[in-house]
């Protein structure tokens, strides 16, 4: 089968990807390889992107980390390569703008959007305070992120945003480096509009 990212590597700004990619976050802890800015940073690109135009570029399975959460419970965190985490952050790039347009308006889906904004979770939990409703109703989807099925999120994206080939590398990507048709790597970036998109039919259904 033919490599599905060498089409998209004209589009993809790899040292963008390499600044956010490498970026603390406060799920997964901090390794050795995130510290590749400045000229460091601009080599590994340039070399991430020669890799790609000639077919070399395959993802790596990931790692699974158990991080715990409140409750005495666990959440299962993705353990990404430098190089699929810069890979996969570049492909969602190319499809936020056209995701956030589909979503529903920022005063409803507080966070996260398909662009990039601040977390509002504060205001998310001070909402209800907010109003004159009578009652409040509080909910989860359990294991949400590890049971994304990804046909169901390719239809999703696809209808978002009418990139078809940048959603199929996208979840060729999701297939390999999940060693699963389910599942998105939770505690990246990247993954949080994915997760968005694919609730938002939910989110219509409850406004």
């Amino acid at each position: 089968m033919e490599n599905p990212f060498i089409e998209l590597v004209d589009e993809l700004d790899l040292d963008a990807a390499v600044r956010r990619g490498s970026e603390r976050n406060d799920l997964l802890p901090p390794r050795l390889e995130d510290a590749v800015l400045g000229e460091v940073g601009k080599r590994f690109s340039e070399s991430l992107q020669t890799r790609i135009e000639r077919g070399r570029y395959e993802p790596t399975r990931a790692e699974v980390v158990l991080v715990p959460k409140p409750g005495n419970t666990t959440r299962p965190a993705a353990l990404l390569t430098l190089a699929d985490r810069v890979v996969y952050d570049g492909i969602v790039e190319i499809l936020r703008p056209r995701v956030d347009t589909a979503l529903l308006g920022n005063e409803v889906v507080l966070w996260p959007r398909g662009i990039t904004i601040p977390k509002r979770w504060r205001e998310f939990e001070q909402a209800p305070l907010l109003g004159n409703s009578n009652f409040v109703a509080v909910a989860d989807v359990t294991g949400f992120y590890e049971t994304i099925e990804h046909e169901r999120l390719r239809e999703v994206l696809v209808t978002a945003t009418g990139r078809r080939t940048a959603v199929n590398a996208l979840m060729e990507f999701l297939g390999r480096v999940m060693g699963s048709p389910k599942g998105i790597p939770q505690g990246l970036a990247a993954s949080d509009p994915l997760a968005t998109a694919y609730l938002s039919p939910v989110d219509a259904a409850m406004a």
